[in-house]
């Protein structure tokens, strides 16, 4: 029996209309045209019966608790990230959630929907404005994250044959139709997986089997030294996320740091953080009367290899949120 299609066996999952509009959204990767509204569309043949995109940014169809699409225009509000080519030829890309009269966070439709692809492992559209009313299909992407410090998501792409199912993780949906979100979408580490349910069980494997690499790629980087104090005792050193949880496709140099075992803990706790103007380190208030302070405006020690440095955005990203607990 011949390996399974990853488009294929999620499509086969969903409605007939829903699967419908993301084979034809599939089938426009790499092209650029007009928008697809419905004038556009005129005389197109076999048309999916559904909006297919919004203006700008999340669309949810109407009735659907799922999105379809995402656009990009480089100039919204939200303050869409580039895309970050990967050395296997995928994209990762960073969004900002919506923000308007419905809410923020998970509170607005649009974000829900965003979300709840993320739980059941359900792509959506990426296109991007290029000039006028022209747009480039960038293909689908698997919503990996969904970050409620930062209030952003985490876009995987391009989601087609190209890969295989495996390397795309588990394609099986995180959590059922209609299921509250876990308790354990918000664990801090592993270990804080208590329960031994199936869905968690797969999560803290895939985990575990991407530690390791990740771990050992930081640790090349970096030369066996701490990124913030350049301690060299690698028993002590840990292979830290700067976003964390992005899933298990972006444990990547970009994304991470090594850090002293009790530095990544005040990192995570969003009680450093680095300014990216003078890639220096900035301390919280709340650590002002402790001997961290002297790590204030410490300069973060980074990889000869430039292409191993970590994200500007992904630390922005994670200084806003500094910002706001501090």
């Amino acid at each position: 029996m011949g390996e399974v299609n990853p488009l294929d066996q999620v499509l086969s999952r969903l409605s007939i209309p829903h699967a419908e509009a993301l084979r034809w959204l599939a089938a426009r990767q790499g092209q650029v045209g007009p928008r697809p509204w419905p004038r556009q569309l005129a005389g197109v043949p076999d048309v999916p019966d559904v909006k297919l995109t919004a203006q700008r940014g999340i669309h949810v169809p109407a009735g659907w608790d799922m999105a379809l699409s995402v656009a990009l225009t480089g100039t919204s509000k939200y303050q869409d990230g580039d895309l970050e080519l990967q050395p296997d030829g995928t994209w990762l890309l960073i969004l900002r959630a919506h923000e308007g009269k419905d809410g923020i966070g998970l509170e607005s439709r649009w974000n829900r929907g965003l979300y709840n692809c993320h739980l059941r492992r359900v792509p959506v559209a990426v296109l991007r404005r290029t000039s006028g009313s022209d747009v480039e299909w960038l293909g689908l992407a698997l919503v990996d994250h969904y970050d409620a410090g930062t209030r952003t998501f985490l876009l995987h792409g391009p989601f087609d044959e190209a890969r295989s199912a495996e390397e795309w993780g588990t394609l099986s949906p995180l959590a059922e139709e209609g299921a509250p979100v876990p308790d354990w979408f918000g664990a801090e580490s592993p270990e804080d997986y208590t329960t031994d349910t199936r869905a968690k069980r797969v999560v803290v494997r895939v985990v575990r089997e991407r530690q390791s690499r990740f771990r050992e790629l930081l640790l090349g980087a970096y030369r066996d030294r701490c990124a913030v104090t350049g301690y060299d005792l690698p028993v002590a050193l840990d292979a830290a996320h700067i976003l964390p949880y992005l899933g298990s496709d972006s444990d990547t140099a970009r994304n991470g740091l090594i850090l002293r075992a009790d530095i990544h803990r005040l990192f995570d706790k969003y009680l450093l953080a680095v300014d990216t103007e003078q890639m220096q380190m900035k301390v919280s208030p709340r650590l002002a009367s402790t001997k961290y302070s002297d790590l204030d405006g410490i300069e973060l020690r980074l990889p000869d290899d430039e292409r191993l440095s970590p994200s500007l955005r992904h630390l922005d990203l994670h200084r806003e949120r500094f910002l706001q607990v501090r």
